[in-house]
């Protein structure tokens, strides 16, 4: 087969879009939940509205990054194979976004929940001192 579909069907068969179309659903709705749980854990009370901010501009000051990669790098390969490997534009543009999502796994798996907790509470002129 030309292209690989997780599922045992045509792997451009517009079902096998709709299931990995639905799995992305079931996934990437869950993960914008998640992170505003995770933030409002480690924000203190006092500071909502200066940490949620940045939390939103953070996300649109990134959110042209997958995006652009994916174009940028379909249309690279898409250059370099001139038509030769009909789904290979396709599959390198997936694969820059599988790491991104593998560099937002690691740099996740490096965040204390407890420590972040636990800093929230403390006052801002304590923190400002032990610096």
């Amino acid at each position: 087969p030309i292209a690989h579909c997780p599922l045992p069907i045509d792997p451009v068969s517009p079902l096998c879009s709709l299931c990995l179309c639905g799995e992305v659903g079931i996934f990437a709705g869950p993960n914008q939940s998640a992170s505003r749980s995770l933030m409002g854990r480690f924000v203190p009370p006092e500071k909502e509205s200066e940490f949620y901010g940045f939390f939103a501009f953070s996300g649109k000051a990134t959110s042209f990054l997958g995006p652009f990669l994916f174009g940028n790098v379909t249309i690279l390969v898409e250059q370099l194979f001139a038509g030769k490997a009909p789904f290979a534009p396709q599959r390198a543009g997936i694969a820059v976004l599988i790491v991104l999502f593998a560099l937002g796994w690691i740099l996740l798996r490096r965040v204390d929940e407890e420590e972040g907790m636990a800093l929230a509470k403390i006052p801002d002129e304590t923190l400002k001192k032990n610096m």
